[in-house]
């Protein structure tokens, strides 16, 4: 039977744990270079890294599998502090591949850009793909740099929503993908992709905080260039103190 442990760390964080979890659920390889995302036989979302352009590509498939709505029961502790958010919907809990993850509740807005950027390149932004706050011209990234305690490493956030003629939908917390090496050129920055799967598509104000679904595991790390080695969790860590 699958279990869920969410332990409260502060305001901002919790821990979650996931163990014997039976549903195929995750990130898929393809090929070095082609990823899929979600269930095994029904992915919502694809990623290609292109060695050649030096880029990354975000596809939503067509007909992907979205987490269906599903009641979940929590502490009420636990309950008052995931729902002190703008989420109303944890289903994506239950379809998790076992393994340690953060919950981090972010006060940053999001926002909506001309162009972002896809590793080496900056192009069009499509209607389905948001960025934060904090990076809101080109050539600009979140860093760590004004905090001793924070490495010099940059960091590069989006939201991608499974629907591509409209804003990713919040109201379920936001599962990222970290992709190393996403920029060449900007000193090997680290991108956090984060991705919306929501059946639900009710679009709520972001009045309150958005959460975060961060892995705390290898499962939700991509690594095309064999960099994984050299990965350090503190990069996971030094991210969640300036988002």
């Amino acid at each position: 039977m699958r279990k869920i442990e969410i332990s409260i760390e502060n305001d901002k964080s919790a821990h979650l744990k996931v163990e014997d979890s039976l549903n195929n659920f995750g990130v898929y390889a393809k090929s070095k270079c082609d990823f899929v995302i979600g269930f095994e036989n029904n992915p919502l979302f694809a990623i290609n890294h292109s060695l050649v352009n030096e880029r990354w590509f975000f596809e939503v498939l067509p007909d992907g599998g979205k987490i269906p709505c599903e009641n979940i029961i929590f502490d009420e502790l636990i309950d008052r502090w995931l729902r002190d958010s703008c989420c109303s919907d944890f289903s994506i809990f239950n379809f998790l591949p076992d393994g340690e993850y953060k919950l981090v509740k972010t006060n940053r807005k999001t926002l909506s850009t001309d162009e972002i950027l896809y590793g080496n390149e900056w192009a069009d932004s499509p209607p389905n793909i948001l960025s934060f706050d904090g990076i809101k011209e080109k050539d600009s990234m979140l860093t760590g740099t004004s905090d001793k305690s924070i490495g010099k490493q940059k960091y590069y956030p989006l939201i991608i929503g499974g629907n591509v003629d409209r804003v990713p939908v919040i109201n379920q917390p936001l599962l990222c993908t970290i992709l190393l090496d996403y920029g060449i050129v900007w000193d090997g920055a680290t991108g956090f992709i984060f991705f919306s799967f929501t059946s639900n598509e009710t679009i709520m104000k972001e009045q309150k905080k958005m959460i975060l679904l961060l892995p705390y595991c290898d499962s939700f790390i991509i690594d095309c260039m064999s960099r994984k080695a050299l990965f350090n969790k503190r990069v996971i860590d030094d991210f969640i103190k300036i988002i």
